[in-house]
């Protein structure tokens, strides 16, 4: 494992969330709009807006995720981490940074927020 393919890895998984989410979204409101007696327009061009604002944050969050990372690769040399099992097995993984930690804690407050939406 290489630290491009993590890079690969990353934003190939933030791209993924976008679309499950937009598509979540779009869900929830098709839902929305069949079954409410105040019937809401909400044009595909509508949702269209909300898709490129999704793909925007998440370009920029990627955008600076790798900078950040980039710039931890000058000063330490790599991203990825060597570590022994008991068994003395050596297993190489991406480290984790307390940023990573912050933007999982994120994502699971928003897909609970989404599930629980429905």
């Amino acid at each position: 494992m290489t630290g491009e393919a993590i890079t690969l890895a990353e934003w190939t998984g933030s791209a993924a969330l976008c679309c499950n989410a937009s598509c979540g979204m779009c869900s929830v409101l098709a839902e929305f709009q069949s079954r409410k007696a105040h019937r809401v327009q909400i044009r595909d061009k509508d949702l269209f807006k909300y898709l490129c604002c999704m793909l925007v944050v998440v370009v920029g969050y990627m955008s600076a995720w790798t900078a950040v990372t980039l710039d931890h690769t000058g000063s330490r040399g790599s991203i990825l981490q060597t570590g022994v099992t008991d068994d003395n097995l050596i297993y190489v993984v991406c480290q984790s940074k307390w940023w990573d930690y912050v933007v999982e804690t994120g994502l699971s407050h928003f897909s609970f927020t989404l599930i629980h939406s429905w």
